[in-house]
């Protein structure tokens, strides 16, 4: 169970020491695609295709925010 917090920082403090404590990676290995399960990539992935080669939006989904559909009906639909 988490235990609620007792104080807070401001947003601006909170900021400032994540920028002091990040630091860039920069060593970089090279490894096999089987051993780099739980790594970080140095680099965008992307595929050159669609996977899978079809639209499948009933399986991905979408998300928005409630407010954003006030008012919607099958009639009256709202453009998001």
């Amino acid at each position: 169970m988490m235990r609620p917090f007792t104080s807070t920082i401001p947003l601006e403090e909170a900021r400032r020491l994540l920028n002091e404590a990040a630091r860039p990676i920069v060593r970089l290995d090279r490894v096999p695609l089987e051993g780099a399960g739980g790594r970080i990539s140095a680099e965008d992935v992307s595929s050159a295709i669609d996977v899978p080669p079809f639209a499948r939006s009933v399986m991905d989904g979408y998300a928005v925010v409630s407010s954003d559909t006030a008012g919607a009906t099958r009639s009256t639909p709202i453009s998001l």
